[in-house]
């Protein structure tokens, strides 16, 4: 599957933090040594994923390039909702 960019932009929060596999399961979970910022760009695999507490709609995050640097750091087992009370990711 192909990848998207996301700038992640929470209206009443200054960032989110990383979700688990929504679709259940145990898995190991690299690259979140800190949680990412409003501004951060988010790139993964969109998937829908019908009945899940968060909304449907979510990012399987492979790469994330924390708020104000050019670093990029690859990552594993981290997921992302695209709304939460409103939406929070932005495709760049």
């Amino acid at each position: 599957m192909a990848t998207e960019s996301y700038k992640l932009q929470h209206s009443s929060c200054t960032g989110m933090f990383w979700r688990h596999d929504p679709r259940g399961g145990e898995n190991v979970q690299r690259g979140n040594d800190n949680w990412p910022r409003n501004g951060s760009i988010l790139t993964g695999i969109p998937h829908t994923l019908p009945g899940t507490k968060e909304g449907p709609k979510w990012l399987e995050v492979v790469e994330w390039q924390p708020v104000g640097t050019d670093k990029k750091i690859a990552v594993q087992g981290l997921w992302m909702p695209f709304e939460q009370h409103g939406p929070i990711l932005y495709k760049v």
